[in-house]
């Protein structure tokens, strides 16, 4: 018998297909963000030129990071489960299925919506707030901490995060992904890549 999976489900019973780690490898964390910033930097041709995007990630909680970019967006357009995450943004669908909390913001051309989901899935309508200038998304994530490994957290060692994946030609790129550690405020730490 064949049982055909949503891509949520599937996210959640694979967690390696998705981002290369099992479900109970402490590295998983930090690889769900480093994919969705790999996402950004190379984001599919449709949405932006190859590496020409610009993300910031702020890490605020051992499993809880936000991300905001420069990649033009539809806010009226809707994606996974009539959420706000569309299908050009597969591995940010790929988070969301791993969260309790999501929370996304879009922006382009003075029109801007946010909408909550618990995990990939809505808890209510978008609705609108005022636009930030240009075009961009801001994703809020708080993993799970009941799916992941007991003690898992993102690494507090910026400099280990991959955003370019090893399929990268790192030279070509016109972008540029920041990561700020906010957990320690005494203390932030702040790492770019190029």
């Amino acid at each position: 018998m064949i049982q055909v999976l949503t891509l949520d489900a599937s996210v959640r019973k694979r967690p390696g297909m998705y981002f290369r780690f099992a479900q109970d490898n402490p590295l998983l964390p930090t690889q769900v963000l480093a994919d969705v910033l790999g996402s950004v930097d190379h984001p599919p041709t449709a949405v932006a030129p190859v590496h020409s995007a610009d993300a910031v990630a702020e890490i605020t909680g051992d499993l809880a990071f936000t991300v905001t970019d420069n990649l033009r967006a539809q806010p009226g357009k809707h994606g996974y489960f009539d959420s706000l995450i569309t299908t050009d943004r597969l591995w940010f669908a790929a988070a969301a299925a791993l969260s309790t909390a999501v929370l996304v913001e879009i922006w382009q051309d003075g029109h801007a919506c946010r909408q909550h989901l618990a995990g990939m899935h809505p808890t209510g309508p978008a609705e609108e707030f005022p636009a930030p200038p240009g075009a961009g998304a801001r994703f809020a994530f708080t993993l799970d901490t009941t799916y992941f490994a007991p003690g898992a957290a993102i690494t507090t060692d910026l400099a280990t995060i991959d955003p370019h994946g090893p399929h990268c030609e790192k030279g070509h790129r016109t972008g540029s992904v920041t990561v700020r550690d906010l957990r320690n405020p005494a203390k932030p730490q702040q790492c770019e890549y190029a």
